[in-house]
C-alpha cells in the first residue's frame, strides 16, 4: 500500500485502493434541496470546470441550485455557460445551503445559513490561513481525494466536517471517438501533458527527462499545453517564463501550446497524443489525467497525491519521487507557516519510465483499456449525489 505521507524522503508508487462510487439511488434524494453555488464559473480553469460541473449535476438531481459566478484566474464575462449553469445564475436564491468553490479566506462572508465549502490542495499541509477559516465557518468541507482529506485534517479542519466527493469526467465529451488535433512536433508518437505553468507542475522535469530518453532521431514528439504566456505575473509558484522549462534548443520535437481550447478541442488533443504524463509534485485530484483517462489514453503520473484515488498500475505508469520541502512554491504559502510537501518525480525514473511507455505497445494497450473503464466510474452525477446526500443528512 503506498503510504501518501510518511516520514522518510522518498516516497515509490506501489498499489493503492480506489475510492469507490457509491451506488446510485437517486430516488432517496429529497427534491428541492436549495444550494446556493459560489465560485468562479466564467473561466476556462480547472476549478471553474469543477464549478460549473457540479451546479449543472446538482440541478439534473433536483435540487433548487442559484449560483454566483465570480471573477478570478482567467474569468471571461463572454465565457459561454451550459444552460442550467446559466440558469442558476439568474434563479431566485432560497434558504438552504451555500457551497463556495472560492479562496478560503473568503468563508467567512458566506452569509447562508448552512454553508459548505469545497477545497483544493496539493501539498500534505494546508496553508493554516486556509484551514483555520474552513475549520471555523463550515459546516462541511468537501475534497475531492482522501490524500486531501488527511491534508485538511492535518491541518487542523475537523474530520467530521470533511467528505470525500471524488471529482469527475464527461465522457460524452472525453471518449475516444471523434477527431483527432494535428499535432505540431511532426512525430508519429507523441507524449502530452496539460500544466498551468507552475514549478509543482514539473514541466522543467519532464522536459529533462525527455530529452534524457530520446534523441532527435527518434519519431517521439512532446507537446505541452499551457494557460496564455500573460498568465504569468511572477508569484513565487509559477516560472517565471516558458524558457524556464522549454529551451530554445528543443527543437520541434517538444512543442509549447499556449491558450484556451473549448471541451471539445481538449478532447480532441488528448486523442492525438499516445500517453498522457502527469509529473507534478503534487495534485488534489488531477481532472487531466482522468479526462486522457476518458480519451483512452495510459498515463504516466507521480506515485504521490490525490491522483492516486484513480490511477495504479493497471492503467498508468507510476513514477518514484522524493519528498521535498514545498514552501519556496506551494501556491498562496506564507513565510512562517511551517514545513510543507510535496514529492519531486525523479528525473532518472521518468526517462525510464518514457522510454518503457513508447517501446511496449502491449502494455500501452492494456492500460489505455483500463484507462477507459477507471474514467467510466469517476461521473459528475456521482459527484454531485455524493455532495447532495451529504447536505440532505446534515440538515435534519
Amino acid at each position: 500500500m503506498t503510504t501518501y505521507f510518511s516520514s522518510g524522503v522518498t516516497c515509490r508508487p506501489g498499489s493503492v485502493s480506489r475510492l469507490s462510487a457509491a451506488p446510485s439511488a437517486v430516488e432517496s434524494l429529497r427534491v428541492g434541496t436549495a444550494v446556493h453555488f459560489i465560485g468562479l464559473l466564467r473561466s476556462p480553469v480547472s476549478w471553474a470546470k469543477v464549478g460549473r460541473e457540479t451546479v449543472a449535476a446538482l440541478d439534473s438531481l433536483g435540487a433548487h441550485v442559484s449560483s454566483v459566478s465570480l471573477k478570478g484566474f482567467l474569468y471571461d464575462e463572454a465565457f459561454p455557460l451550459p444552460e442550467a449553469v446559466e440558469a442558476a445564475t439568474a434563479r431566485e436564491r432560497r434558504e438552504g445551503w451555500d457551497v463556495a468553490l472560492d479562496y478560503p479566506p473568503n468563508f467567512a462572508r458566506l452569509t447562508g445559513r448552512r454553508r459548505a465549502g469545497i477545497l483544493i490542495w496539493e501539498a500534505d499541509r494546508f496553508p493554516p490561513h486556509w484551514a483555520r477559516p474552513a475549520a471555523r465557518y463550515l459546516d462541511v468541507a468537501f475534497v475531492p481525494s482522501r490524500f486531501c482529506l488527511e491534508a485538511a485534517a492535518r491541518s487542523g479542519i475537523p474530520r467530521e466536517k470533511l467528505v470525500v466527493a471524488p471529482f469527475g469526467v464527461d465522457t460524452a465529451v472525453y471518449n475516444p471517438d471523434g477527431p483527432a488535433a494535428a499535432l505540431p512536433t511532426g512525430r508519429s508518437f507523441n507524449f502530452l501533458a496539460v500544466a498551468a505553468a507552475h514549478i509543482r507542475k514539473g514541466l522543467a522535469e519532464l522536459v529533462t527527462a525527455f530529452r534524457d530518453a530520446f534523441t532527435a532521431t527518434d519519431d517521439v514528439g512532446l507537446l505541452i499545453k499551457c494557460p496564455p504566456a500573460e498568465s504569468l505575473s511572477g508569484r513565487p509558484w509559477e516560472y517565471a517564463s516558458f524558457r524556464d522549462f522549454l529551451p530554445e534548443d528543443a527543437g520541434g520535437r517538444i512543442a509549447l501550446v499556449a491558450g484556451s481550447l473549448s471541451e471539445g478541442e481538449m478532447a480532441a488533443l488528448y486523442r492525438a497524443a499516445d500517453v498522457y504524463v502527469q509529473p507534478s509534485y503534487g495534485e488534489s485530484f488531477g481532472l487531466g489525467a482522468l479526462e486522457a483517462a476518458g480519451c483512452g489514453k495510459p498515463v504516466v503520473a507521480t506515485g504521490w497525491g490525490g491522483a492516486l484515488s484513480y490511477l495504479d498500475g493497471s492503467n498508468s505508469w507510476l513514477l518514484e519521487c522524493d519528498l521535498v520541502d514545498a514552501g519556496a512554491f506551494a501556491y498562496d504559502w506564507r513565510r512562517g507557516d511551517g514545513p510543507v510537501r510535496m514529492a519531486r518525480p525523479r528525473v532518472d525514473h521518468l526517462a525510464e519510465v518514457l522510454r518503457r511507455a513508447y517501446e511496449d505497445a502491449a502494455a500501452r494497450a492494456a492500460k489505455a483499456a483500463a484507462a477507459r473503464q477507471t474514467a467510466l466510474a469517476f461521473t459528475w452525477r456521482n459527484s454531485a449525489e455524493a455532495v447532495l446526500r451529504t447536505l440532505e443528512a446534515r440538515s435534519q
